[in-house]
């Protein structure tokens, strides 16, 4: 948390809340961090580094640790306990802490990437991913991947997804390239020559490379053929 702390405010000195996770609202200028066992999630002015207000969670939060995420759209944020069961997301108005809807998984949650064009939250529900309103978390449609989904990434044009494996696949982590629109054809699959699961983190074409992660690692695949470009632990 120190370092986070830092980063946000320019004040690294010690303080007894540690945070467990934190969402950045570009468009706004807000940071919205989650405090670890507390009842509310902090709001950060990037620009004046100091807390501008909280946002109270829509369940009970006793001894629990929750995750955030902001809707580049509309600036609302998904939040949830790590420890639910059934799993759930909520959407909640960070000006006045209103809860507007929520999704409850029907299996393994997977990663999560926001339609910026169209106002759409794209999130793995085991092998599916499921299509939400960003405005209510009503559910608009669902796309069969056909394997565990691990992460979701957008391109830069919000015309297609890049949806990589949770499990390997014959031995590989593999990548779907999907049309993010009906009836969401996949355009194509990429084996990587990877035996480690991936989660891609960026789908950077003017570079024509992925930027994936694992554990411990870094690495970069070319976007046409899936060779490793880099690696860096």
């Amino acid at each position: 948390y120190a370092n986070i702390k830092s980063r946000i405010t320019g004040n690294s000195q010690h303080c007894s809340v540690k945070m467990y996770d934190i969402a950045i609202d570009q468009k706004r200028g807000f940071a919205y961090t989650t405090p670890i066992m507390n009842e509310y999630i902090a709001q950060i002015n990037l620009t004046t580094k100091t807390q501008s207000g909280s946002v109270a969670y829509p369940y009970t939060t006793s001894f629990t640790i929750s995750y955030v995420y902001v809707n580049p759209f509309n600036g609302y944020l998904l939040c949830g306990n790590i420890d639910a069961s059934p799993s759930m997301m909520y959407l909640v108005n960070p000006a006045n802490s209103q809860s507007l809807g929520s999704y409850t998984f029907n299996s393994a949650q997977g990663g999560i990437a926001f339609d910026t064009v169209r106002n759409r939250i794209f999130i793995g529900d085991g092998t599916k991913i499921k299509i939400l309103n960003g405005g209510n978390m009503t559910v608009l449609d669902s796309i069969n991947v056909g394997y565990t989904v691990s992460s979701i990434v957008f391109d830069s044009l919000c015309t297609k997804i890049y949806v990589s494996s949770r499990n390997l696949i014959g031995g590989n982590s593999q990548i779907k390239e999907i049309n993010c629109l009906a009836p969401f054809t996949t355009i194509r699959t990429l084996a990587l020559p990877i035996s480690t699961v991936c989660g891609v983190i960026a789908a950077d074409s003017g570079r024509n490379r992925f930027v994936l992660v694992n554990p411990d690692t870094i690495i970069t695949a070319n976007m046409s053929n899936g060779a490793i470009t880099m690696t860096k632990r």
